[in-house]
């Protein structure tokens, strides 16, 4: 895991590239999946599981920043989560055509930007 104690831009530059990796590593299932969901009451529950996984981790990491929003955590929540999970990377990944780590820098982009910093400021080692 990353640690919530570390600077916010190396969280966001660590957690994305965990992400990444995550993401490639579960791609195809995740798209298998999607196809048989509306047949399947299990692949259901496992996609439910799945985003409640991401919104502990996210809660969990990005704490001080989801509280320092008050009344629109929830919302900052919400645009975490769906910047961070499979849906988004197969549209960057399959659609669009990048690469991981255009893809992974698309997603540091937004995740900073939702949180206000610099994409220039996340540098991935």
């Amino acid at each position: 895991p990353v640690s919530p104690d570390l600077p916010l831009a190396q969280r966001v530059a660590e957690f994305c590239s965990q992400r990444a990796r995550l993401l490639e590593l579960i791609g195809p299932a995740a798209r298998a999946a999607r196809i048989r969901e509306p047949f399947s009451a299990q692949l259901r529950r496992n996609r439910s599981w799945y985003i409640s996984k991401v919104r502990t981790e996210i809660e969990n990491l990005f704490a001080a920043e989801l509280d320092a929003a008050g009344e629109g955590r929830t919302e900052l929540l919400d645009a975490f989560i769906i910047t961070c999970t499979s849906s988004p990377w197969s549209m960057l990944r399959d659609d669009l055509g990048m690469t991981v780590d255009q893809a992974t820098g698309v997603m540091a982009r937004t995740v900073g930007a939702l949180l206000g910093i610099e994409r220039a400021s996340i540098s991935f080692a």
